[in-house]
């Protein structure tokens, strides 16, 4: 995995909490099945007229959405506008019944 947005301390912040095993980073889809809580960091770009570009965010979502489980604790880290979350539903039509 690669970090390659500038927050000062969060890669020191990271490897302590995983040190503790209270918290597991992965890629892995399959994984998020057995989390009670996803916390998603991604960086969202803007065009050259600073308009957000929301593609990455979208597909996280989505394949979040798809290997979840219903009731899941999920944080967004990321620099969206207000509102965003709400016009993105696919977290709770995606998510798998347990």
């Amino acid at each position: 995995m690669v970090i390659e947005a500038e927050e000062p301390g969060r890669p020191e912040l990271i490897k302590r909490v995983h040190d503790k095993g209270t918290s597991h980073v992965t890629d892995d889809l399959a994984e998020y099945r057995d989390a009670d809580a996803i916390n998603i960091a991604v960086e969202t770009p803007v065009n050259e007229n600073y308009v957000p570009q929301y593609e990455s965010l979208k597909q996280v979502l989505a394949d979040i959405g798809d290997n979840m489980r219903k009731g899941v604790l999920i944080c967004l880290e990321s620099m969206v506008a207000p509102g965003t979350t709400n016009r993105a539903p696919s977290l709770h039509w995606r998510s798998i019944a347990t």
